[in-house]
């Protein structure tokens, strides 16, 4: 009897330190959030890296800066991605199901094979207007929030998000 219970205490305090792990992987993400530097975007991805290997998906990256990141075969279901600066980011192989992407920036982010499952609509923008993506497995919608209009384009191995005529026009320093 009082090895079962010495192994229930062992076994409660293990889950302890690991939600502390887990914890501390998003408060040091939350400590970076905003900052836009290389070691902000390397210090995110390894807490990502860190959170998916102990079964963490939902992850609030708001307002993260991970121009370039590598994030293939990231696990990012249910997270919150709006406002994140993905450019150039590699999403590659990655579970992108039940994302929310509302003003966050996909200019050249490449999703190769992601799992974009069934999605619901999500409100894009880039920093000048806001748009509208409804994601499937078979399809991307593409709604221009200015104009209204539909485009619709047939998924191909690779999805590649390019600078819009809009951003390039404009004389952001990012």
């Amino acid at each position: 009897m009082a090895r079962t219970s010495i192994a229930a205490i062992i076994e409660q305090i293990e889950e302890q330190q690991v939600k502390r792990e887990i914890e501390r992987y998003k408060d040091e993400i939350e400590g970076f959030r905003r900052w836009h530097s290389e070691e902000s975007r390397c210090r995110i991805i390894a807490n990502i890296r860190c959170l998916n290997r102990m079964g963490v998906s939902k992850i609030d990256l708001s307002f993260c800066f991970l121009e370039n990141a590598r994030l293939e075969n990231a696990n990012l279901e249910d997270s919150d991605l709006g406002g994140a600066n993905l450019r150039g980011a590699n999403l590659n192989k990655a579970n992108l199901q039940f994302v929310w992407l509302g003003k966050s920036v996909l200019s050249n982010a490449t999703l190769a094979a992601a799992d974009l499952g069934q999605q619901k609509s999500f409100p894009f923008s880039t920093s000048l207007f806001t748009s509208t993506a409804k994601w499937s497995t078979n399809e991307l919608l593409f709604v221009d929030g200015r104009s209204g209009s539909f485009n619709q384009v047939k998924t191909l191995p690779a999805i590649r998000f390019s600078l819009t005529e809009c951003e390039k026009s404009s004389n952001l320093n990012r």
